[in-house]
């Protein structure tokens, strides 16, 4: 069970790496954006900067704990079983 257990952690760390990565542009762009030109009406700028990034931080925390809940699911079905 420590193996499974080391296994999910850096799964869940690995997962949480790349949607941070993966996010990290789209992030520095809208902050650019909303930086540069704070006189453009906020409907022509699409999502808000801060609405971007919140869903950013939700994405990478919700792609860390994916790993580690389908772990704790699989165990608990397999415990039941007994």
């Amino acid at each position: 069970m420590v193996v499974e257990k080391q296994v999910a952690f850096a799964q869940a760390w690995t997962e949480m790496i790349m949607r941070a990565a993966m996010s990290g542009p789209s992030l520095y762009l809208a902050a650019m954006q909303a930086w540069s030109a704070p006189w453009t009406p906020a409907r022509s700028m699409g999502k808000p900067f801060l609405a971007q990034w919140q869903s950013a931080t939700l994405g990478v925390l919700n792609a860390g704990m994916a790993p580690v809940r389908k772990k704790a699911v699989a165990n608990a079905r397999r415990l039941s079983r007994r």
